[in-house]
């Protein structure tokens, strides 16, 4: 979807009630009353259901991976290597700054207040990025981080 997905296209994610999910004989809730036997041998009302609905957001990337091409690579492995490629031409990202006496993270000049635990989670993304020439294994505690300062490309 993300590949693919044009500036109309939403995501949705459809939820019911959990009595009615993965049961064979119910698609949606019915308008008229509608008797469907659980496995362990209730009866459920199909048109007492309740579906919900969640637009997911997503990153579109076909105009930026492929514009007007009139033809795209075929095949999963050519499409990602030809998103990778095309991505990797694009200017440099923002910096991403970690003040962790701030609580914050700054990614360029926005800055972002963080609860401790998204802190901790941000930190060790980084790190490991840092990380990832050194070998090092990028895990740290919330205590670790108190005196680190990071600046890293994202």
């Amino acid at each position: 979807m993300q590949l693919y997905g044009r500036p109309q296209d939403t995501l949705l994610h459809v939820l019911v009630d959990e009595a009615f999910e993965n049961h064979a004989d119910f698609f949606y809730p019915s308008q008229q009353p509608r008797l469907i036997q659980t496995r362990d041998g209730r009866q459920l009302d199909a048109c007492n259901a309740r579906v919900t609905v969640a637009e997911i957001p997503y990153v579109r990337l076909r105009e930026k991976l492929f514009g007007s091409q009139p033809t795209s690579p075929t095949g999963f492995d050519q499409i990602i290597a030809h998103a990778q490629q095309t991505l990797d031409l694009l200017p440099n990202p923002a910096v991403l700054l970690i003040v962790p006496k701030n609580r914050r993270i700054y990614i360029g000049k926005v800055g972002i207040p963080l609860r401790p635990i998204e802190l901790v989670l941000y930190t060790q993304l980084a790190l490991a990025r840092v990380q990832q020439g050194e070998g090092g294994d990028g895990f740290l505690s919330l205590d670790d981080i108190e005196v680190l300062q990071i600046v890293a490309a994202i």
